[in-house]
Formats: structure tokens, C-alpha cells, sequence
């Protein structure tokens, strides 16, 4: 289902897998395989980066808007949920890296 959303709209949905389900689920039990469990991870993900943001604003005395666009380019260009989506997999599937 999150794939589907995510092709119809790759600037708002997130993907996810059972990994990154487990992960998110450490953070907030109804996160589950349903779909207002895909809702709360939506939720989750954003107050994570709105987090991320409001900390970077700390920092820089910058916008988010600004925040935005520098991280976009220091990523290449990626939308925001494909940069989330990559920090996601990255930290779901760390551990089987770190068996190699």
C-alpha cells in the first residue's frame, strides 16, 4: 500500500517494510501492519522532522523553508520524503550490515 501511495504521490507518502515498521513501532506501539498504523508512522515521521528542523533553526537562526531547500540541495535535489525514506531503510536494516 505505501509504495502505491508513495508513486501517486512521492512529495507526501512515505514507503516502509516490516523492518522499518519494527523500528517505528519502537517509538509508538500503534505503528503496526494496518492502515492507521501507516497514518501514525506518517505522523511520526513528520514530528521527527519537524524536530530535526526546529533544532537546525536553533542552530542557524534560519527558516524552514531555507532549512529545506539546503537540504534538499545537499541531497541532491531529493524530495524530503525520499531523504526520510532513505535515513529509514538505513536505520531498519543497519544491523544486517553490521553482520557482514
Amino acid at each position: 500500500m505505501s509504495k502505491i501511495l508513495h508513486l501517486l504521490n512521492p512529495e507526501i507518502f512515505l514507503t516502509w517494510d516490516s523492518d522499518i515498521r519494527k523500528t517505528y513501532n519502537k517509538k509508538n506501539k500503534w505503528i503496526r501492519d494496518a492502515p492507521e498504523g501507516y497514518l501514525e508512522f506518517l505522523k511520526e515521521a513528520r514530528k521527527e522532522l519537524k524536530e530535526a528542523f526546529e533544532e537546525r533553526q536553533k542552530q542557524t537562526g534560519k527558516e524552514f523553508d531555507e532549512i529545506e531547500r539546503e537540504t534538499r540541495w545537499r541531497y541532491k535535489n531529493k524530495t524530503l520524503a525520499r531523504i526520510i525514506d532513505e535515513y529509514n531503510w538505513m536505520e531498519a536494516h543497519a544491523k544486517s550490515f553490521s553482520k557482514q
